[in-house]
């Protein structure tokens, strides 16, 4: 199965953010996130969300070729933030939060 990225980057220019796993568990994980807002001065936050599957699927191009993706741990979609993911920009409350996923998880 492939696993979350370490480190990976999103966006561009003034609204391009680095993604760092700091920890994580199997079932949960927790992220840094440093960006640059307009004025250009340093934006810090931490997502921490359940890690989710993809599983195995497959599709036939248009030159007839099949393509093959593997099972991966994804990172959350918007629709997951406030359900099994979280953003705050407090490092206390990330892991709190982090901490409560692995409680509940009994992991």
């Amino acid at each position: 199965m492939k696993k979350l990225e370490v480190a990976f980057t999103k966006g561009k220019g003034e609204h391009k953010v680095q993604f760092v796993q700091m920890n994580r568990t199997k079932h949960s994980a927790i992220y840094i996130c440093v960006g640059n807002n307009p004025d250009n001065s340093s934006d810090i936050y931490y997502e921490i969300f359940k890690i989710k599957i993809s599983p195995q699927s497959s599709f036939t191009n248009r030159g007839g070729v099949v393509v093959v993706y593997e099972e991966s741990e994804r990172y959350p979609k918007d629709e997951d933030f406030g359900k099994t993911a979280w953003t705050t920009r407090s490092f206390e409350q990330a892991y709190e939060i982090y901490n409560e996923l692995n409680v509940v998880d009994g992991r």
